[in-house]
């Protein structure tokens, strides 16, 4: 994974369709996402409508403004998977880890998710990277669950 840039074959500046192209759209599952709506239980809030496509058996998902279908974040989710990043960091790793590899200057952002879930997003500006945690039992709290990339200074 590289901050900024991509996951793997996967890179931004492919564009949505050699996205879709690549990972093909079979399979993907397809929904609009009205971020107001999505980020309402966040500390940090969100505008505007994205489209959002997501591999569950590769593991990623990709973002897109709903108007004019350009990527606003490439992720890989879940317990494990092939990809680290450039500082070492992988599903699984545990989030503090991540935090300290990247160091400080993370915008936090606390999320309360449905059926009493919270996550965590450690993002990092600067570099295009985030980090995505779960709060409460083990073997998953505390843990990188999502790591996403996007255009640095996007958010």
């Amino acid at each position: 994974m590289d901050p900024g840039r991509g996951i793997g074959p996967y890179r931004l500046e492919l564009g949505l369709e050699r996205i879709l192209a690549r990972l093909g759209r079979a399979g993907a599952e397809r929904a609009v996402v009205d971020l107001a709506q999505a980020t309402r239980g966040c500390t940090v809030r969100a505008q505007g409508r994205v489209v959002r496509f997501t591999w569950r058996p590769e593991g990623l998902w990709v973002t897109a403004d709903a108007d004019t279908g350009a990527v606003r974040v490439l992720a890989a989710f879940g317990t494990s998977g092939p990809f680290v990043t450039d500082r070492g960091i992988r599903l699984g790793t545990p989030l503090d880890r991540a935090e300290q590899l990247y160091g400080p200057g993370a915008q936090p952002v606390e999320c309360e998710l449905p059926r009493g879930v919270r996550a965590r997003i450690l993002r990092y500006r600067e570099l295009g990277i985030q980090f995505t945690g779960f709060e409460g039992a083990p073997p998953y709290a505390g843990r990188v669950w999502e790591i996403g990339v996007f255009r640095p200074g996007v958010f």
